[in-house]
Formats: structure tokens, C-alpha cells, sequence
């Protein structure tokens, strides 16, 4: 039986910690708030919260326990299966450790985006001062998660506009029925726009961008670190933004667990229970 070792994490990380089980593996946790205790030298594959992030040199947890990556990976066999994601590999010395990321699990990025843009249509009804359909939404980038976002909002009777590096994807938006501009124009339309949704995970807002904000818009940032703008700057700017981090695990954490879980046992071998 495979021993699984599941590294702090939000709701979904609880929910699929429970799902492993049921699948037949061994599970231990840390940071995700049962009392147990952990053997992480024993652990055949050790999970780390999807997104990855480390915040004040920390892995986010549901309890209050300190976890620092370095001391996990003190501790754990050199021939145990890490899975993470984008930012695990500045923490794993070189030659050491076997790494495989959620998003190699085929489908699992498609679906992960659907049940994100679900969530941002709820928060962009919920902040935005007119029903969609009588809105002008503005998207920036049009990848599995601003597609799912743009078709959704569409189909509720929005006006969208996409923002997007490549050609190929702002012909795809506007196939699509999208409006479509590239994101070194994106400013020269914000004067139109009811609500502004990221869903890049890289700083393309600068204070230029920022200033042509009307106050009447509300700016969502939707992706994660290093985030598409700082939060500071716009609300120092007065401009009405909001930090909406881990949508899934927020909106639907069981169905975030059974997409890692799916990921997870393909990344695993579902012969190697």
C-alpha cells in the first residue's frame, strides 16, 4: 500500500487527503488539522498544496503549525515522489528527489479551470454594481481559465473584451464572440469597462495602466502569485480591487479534491496503490 505524506494546503487539501483513503492509500497530514502522528520518513510520495506557494517562508496550512519546505524535505526519503507544482523546483537540491506536478496529470488543467471560472462568476456577480448582462467586462488573458471565465460570462448576456500577449489567441477570442485587443493596448479601453478580471499570473498592470481605471470599475485579481498588479498601489490609487485567491477551494472544495485526486492516483500509477 502506497504511503502518502499531504503537506499543509487549504479545504481541498482536507477533502482530497479523505478521497486518498477511500481510494485505498495510506494518508498522513500535516498542517490540514488531524492529530496524527507523521512519519515522513516512511512516505512513499509527499503532496504539496496545489497551487504551491510559501508565504514569509512558510506552506500555508489549515492549523497553525509552522511548516517550512526545507525542513519536509530534511526529513523525508531521497527516493519518495514529490508532487508540487511551478515554484517547488527552487527549493529541491539538484540531483535529489523525483518531481511530477499536478498539471502533468492529463486533463487536470482544463478542469481545474472550469471549476475556477465558476467561482469568478459568482464573485463577479457578487461585486459587480450591474447584472452581466447590462455589463462591459474586461478579461486579461485568454488561456483553459479566461476562456472558461469569457464563455461563461458571455453566455450570461455580458459584453466581454479579451487582453491577450498572442495573435493566435485574440483570434481565438474573437471567434469566440469576444472582443479582443493586446495587452500592451488594454488601457486605451478601460474608460468602458464595468469590471476588470486577471487571470495572468504575472505583473502586467503597471501605474499607467492602473490610472486609466475609471473609479466606477471594480479591478478582481483572480490568478496567483506573483498576482497581474500590487494590491497596494492600486488601492493607493483608489481604485475598488479585491484579491480573490483559491477560488476552488473556497467555492467547491470537494470537486477540486476529486480533480487532485484524479491527478494524483495518474501521476501514482493507478496500479500502485
Amino acid at each position: 500500500m502506497k504511503k502518502l505524506l499531504l503537506i499543509g494546503g487549504d479545504r481541498r487539501a482536507a477533502c482530497l487527503a479523505e478521497r486518498l483513503e477511500q481510494d485505498g492509500f495510506q494518508v498522513e497530514t500535516l498542517g490540514l488539522g488531524k492529530n496524527q502522528q507523521v512519519h515522513m520518513d516512511q512516505a512513499d510520495a509527499v503532496l504539496f498544496p496545489y497551487p504551491f506557494s510559501v508565504r514569509g517562508g512558510l506552506i500555508p496550512a489549515l492549523t497553525e503549525e509552522r511548516i517550512r519546505p526545507e525542513d519536509v524535505l530534511d526529513h523525508i526519503r531521497k527516493d519518495a515522489l514529490v508532487i508540487a507544482q511551478r515554484g517547488m523546483e527552487g527549493y529541491l537540491p539538484q540531483d535529489s528527489f523525483t518531481l511530477k506536478r499536478y498539471t502533468d496529470a492529463a486533463g487536470f488543467e482544463k478542469r481545474n479551470a472550469e471549476l475556477s471560472a465558476e467561482a469568478a462568476l459568482f464573485e463577479a456577480m457578487r461585486y459587480g454594481r450591474r447584472a452581466l448582462m447590462d455589463s462591459t467586462v474586461f478579461i486579461t488573458g485568454y488561456g483553459l481559465f479566461g476562456r472558461a471565465l469569457a464563455l461563461r460570462l458571455k453566455a450570461m448576456g455580458a459584453d466581454v473584451w479579451i487582453a491577450a500577449r498572442r495573435e493566435q489567441q485574440r483570434a481565438q477570442a474573437i471567434g469566440d464572440g469576444m472582443h479582443a485587443v493586446p495587452i500592451a493596448e488594454m488601457a486605451d479601453v478601460f474608460s468602458n469597462m464595468d469590471l476588470i478580471l486577471n487571470t495572468v499570473p504575472a505583473r502586467i498592470f503597471d501605474e499607467y495602466q492602473l490610472g486609466q481605471i475609471p473609479a466606477t470599475c471594480m479591478l478582481l485579481e483572480l490568478a496567483s502569485a506573483p498576482y497581474g498588479f500590487d494590491m497596494d498601489t492600486a488601492r493607493a490609487m483608489g481604485i475598488l480591487c479585491e484579491l480573490l485567491p483559491g477560488l476552488p477551494a473556497q467555492y467547491s472544495p470537494m470537486s477540486a479534491a476529486m480533480a487532485l485526486q484524479e491527478a494524483v492516483c495518474e501521476l501514482l500509477g493507478r496500479n500502485e496503490k
